[in-house]
């Protein structure tokens, strides 16, 4: 491929992509800036490889990309997960340190129980991972990716279920247990 049919071809990619990305690298960061400089480093590194990705799966590349720059970012920054603006002001108006404290535990708790179980179900299956991604937090209707993926709607939905059924089946306790909600004791 030449320079400039790869430049055609990143710029396509890079706009069609961007946006997506940006949300995949601040779901998992929390953190503006940092989502900021993952996804532009992913792209710079998708630019220099384009030749060796596969560009029928370039969406599932730069996602595992940023996945990985933000799994090292987090370990190499150390830093408590920052929320949004409204979570500032939220905080400002909670009387004690100690409640802010606690919240700020929750939502680790939270964060961190939610990244565990989307790498596990990546483990279970790549196409529940990337459906519920996409449908729960990038927000795409799932008819947009049926038709992107070229199935009936009924096959997203169905994945959507069993991923969620997964889910409950393997997750129910440690998040019951990260909300703080006690298990009913069995009746006979």
């Amino acid at each position: 491929m030449n320079r400039e049919k790869i430049n055609v071809v990143f710029e396509r990619i890079y706009r069609e992509n961007l946006h997506d990305m940006y949300k995949v690298a601040l779901y998992y960061t929390l953190h503006e800036q940092a989502a900021v400089e993952i996804t532009q480093k992913a792209f710079y590194n998708f630019y220099l490889h384009i030749e060796e990705v596969n560009l029928e799966t370039v969406r599932a590349y730069l996602g595992r990309t940023i996945r990985n720059m933000t799994y090292n970012w987090t370990r190499d920054n150390k830093i408590a997960k920052e929320g949004n603006i409204e979570d500032y002001y939220e905080e400002l108006m909670i009387e004690s340190l100690e409640e802010i404290l606690i919240r700020k535990e929750e939502k680790e708790i939270a964060w961190r129980l939610a990244s565990n179980i989307m790498d596990a179900l990546y483990k279970k299956n790549p196409r529940w991972h990337d459906v519920v991604l996409r449908v729960y937090y990038l927000e795409i209707p799932q008819e947009e990716i049926a038709r992107e993926e070229g199935v009936a709607k009924d096959v997203i939905s169905s994945r959507l279920y069993r991923a969620k059924q997964w889910i409950r089946q393997n997750f129910q306790d440690q998040y019951d247990e990260a909300m703080g909600r006690k298990k009913e004791p069995a009746r006979h």
